[in-house]
Order: C-alpha cells, then sequence, then structure tokens
C-alpha cells in the first residue's frame, strides 16, 4: 500500500481578514435582497469603518455578526444559496484565530487553508491523502485543509 500527499489549489484569493469580512457581509447581504428584495430596509446598513485596520476588522465582524443573525430572525426557513451565505458568515464569526490569520482566509472558499508543499514554498488550498496499492489502484482518498500534516493520515 501507497500513501502519499499531494496539493489542490483553492479557487479562491486568499484575502486579509476585512475584505474577508467585507465580502462575506456583501455576499450575505446581496443574496438577501436579491431574493427577498422588500427586507432590505430591515437588514443593517455597514457602518463607517475606523481608519485604524485592526478597529475597522472588529468593526465589520461585528457587523456580520449582526447581519447574519438578522437574517435568521427575518428568514427562518431559508435554503439553498442564502444559507450557505449564512453557513459561511457563521463560520467566519466563529472562528477564534481568524483575527490572527489563522483561521478563515476567503469568503468564497472558507474552508481552504495556507499550507507548505516545502520549507520555502507555500499554497492556499487542500491536501488530498491518497492510499493506492502497487497496481496504482486507488482505495482510499481524504481531503483536508493545506494545514494539515503530511504524515498524519
Amino acid at each position: 500500500m501507497l500513501i502519499d500527499s499531494t496539493h489542490t489549489l483553492a479557487d479562491a484569493a486568499k484575502e486579509k481578514p476585512l475584505q474577508v469580512l467585507q465580502n462575506a457581509a456583501k455576499r450575505l447581504y446581496r443574496a438577501v435582497v436579491k431574493k427577498h428584495p422588500k427586507l432590505e430596509k430591515r437588514l443593517p446598513k455597514q457602518p463607517p469603518l475606523p481608519e485604524d485596520r485592526a478597529e475597522a476588522e472588529k468593526a465589520m465582524l461585528h457587523y456580520l455578526a449582526q447581519l447574519g443573525e438578522t437574517v435568521e430572525t427575518l428568514l427562518p426557513d431559508h435554503e439553498g444559496a442564502l444559507s450557505e451565505k449564512i453557513k459561511i458568515a457563521k463560520q467566519i464569526v466563529e472562528d477564534e484565530r481568524f483575527l490572527a490569520l489563522k483561521g478563515v482566509l476567503s469568503a468564497i472558499d472558507p474552508d481552504a487553508r495556507f499550507g507548505w508543499k516545502s520549507s520555502t514554498k507555500s499554497f492556499f488550498g487542500y491536501k488530498e491523502h491518497i492510499a493506492m496499492t502497487e497496481e496504482e489502484i486507488i482505495t482510499a482518498v481524504e481531503v483536508t485543509s493545506g494545514t494539515a500534516d503530511d504524515g498524519s493520515n
């Protein structure tokens, strides 16, 4: 049995926390307005952001949490694309490592992570851990975030 890991790049750009927050909020807001235009007036508006980056990130994180909670209250039976946007918003808000640049790095693909191919080459995406026989028949595949250890799977 041969076990190997390979990396796969995410189909999304790695972003700074403020960009992730702004993109997630914008996508959630647009999804609600597109499907339920009458609710636009009831959604919280994005606040003006402070000049200080850390304070701006905290303000956007609070806004994203508030927007997500409001949408869930207004649309408790949400589904489809809207449910996905709410799930992403929650995942970002609940990620304790987010503002330390170690958690979610994309509002488009929140599961993708920063990983290393070698001590000098990095990538943003996933690792595929593949098990195969000597005849090159794949018997198992496990996909993990880019931060996963190659040897532990």
